[in-house]
């Protein structure tokens, strides 16, 4: 594999990574019986972010796309209608 072509890859696995770990944060959040104000906007903000860094993931984007929109939407759905800061 061409540097290009590993430097690609590795990116790839970061930008997955990073998604993964948005993810996975949100989620911490959800489950919590009562947030703070600032954790709802971390939530919110970190579901965008997964949402944005899977879509650009490649091959398993297809897969855990669907899961980062669902998480979008649960996170704005307890977190209310309001406007981020």
């Amino acid at each position: 594999m061409s540097a290009m072509g590993e430097e690609a890859t590795r990116g790839q696995e970061q930008r997955r990574a990073l998604a993964a770990d948005f993810f996975n944060r949100v989620w911490e959040l959800l489950e919590q019986p009562r947030r703070t104000r600032e954790q709802d906007d971390e939530m919110l903000h970190g579901a965008h972010a997964s949402r944005a860094l899977w879509a650009g993931v490649g091959t398993l984007a297809d897969f855990d796309l669907p899961f980062a929109f669902e998480a979008l939407a649960r996170a704005n759905a307890v977190a209310g209608e309001r406007t981020l800061p």
